[in-house]
């Protein structure tokens, strides 16, 4: 009975051994496989050697992105097409976040340039408002500009006065007998026949071309002072 389980049992290891013999480690498996390609394709183009084959072989144990891992049923030339397909997509990837940055940086200059229009139309109203809001400081008085001396006079005709007589005394002259008549026509009729209490306009010697022009300014200024 005995030797009959020892049997039995012996039979059990020397089946399993078959079994390891026939299968091996994956990984173990996958790296020798992934090795003797990787040399065979390098030795094709004459630069063969253990360290570059040690430094391109994936470590299928350590590496954090299973996705750039060969697959078993994969050769050298289809894991190289998926890998490129997988950087293509990730560039893809890349691409769209860029176009929705440069959207976003976009939108927020459209946002800065509004908000800078806001802020000077906020400025204009504010100086339009202060314009336009009455001051509170006392009104300035007008100022009443001096009146320059007239350059014509005003005499009141006495009794016994004549043209010669108002000539002689405010020119120095009797020459000015006929200007005085003509400067007060319709008041003077003969230059020796005065109206006691006329007024009569006696222009000054640098004035007496201008005439009634004098007078009429003379009056108008009168009237705005008044």
């Amino acid at each position: 009975m005995i030797y009959k389980k020892l049997f039995l049992f012996f039979i059990v290891l020397l089946f399993s051994a078959c079994q390891s013999a026939k299968h091996p480690n994956y990984a173990q498996r996958a790296y020798l496989q992934q090795k003797a390609e990787h040399k065979e394709r390098l030795n094709d183009r004459g630069s063969w050697n253990e360290t570059t084959s040690e430094q391109l072989t994936v470590d299928l144990t350590q590496d954090e992105h299973p996705e750039w891992l060969r697959q078993p049923y994969e050769t050298i030339d289809e894991w190289h097409q998926r890998i490129q397909d997988l950087m293509e997509h990730k560039q893809e990837k890349i691409e769209t976040l860029e176009a929705k940055l440069n959207g976003l940086n976009t939108e927020n200059e459209a946002l800065i340039q509004s908000i800078q229009g806001m802020v000077q139309r906020n400025a204009d109203l504010k100086s339009m408002i202060h314009r336009n809001t009455p001051s509170e400081k006392k009104p300035a008085l007008n100022k009443v500009e001096a009146m320059s001396p007239p350059s014509f006079r005003i005499h009141i005709v006495e009794k016994g006065e004549t043209l010669f007589s108002l000539s002689m005394r405010y020119y120095g002259t009797a020459s000015k007998q006929r200007d005085i008549m003509i400067w007060n026509r319709g008041w003077v009729r003969h230059p020796d026949d005065i109206l006691a209490g006329v007024a009569l306009i006696l222009f000054d010697e640098f004035a007496k071309e201008k005439k009634q022009q004098v007078v009429d300014a003379y009056i108008n200024k009168l009237r705005t002072v008044i």
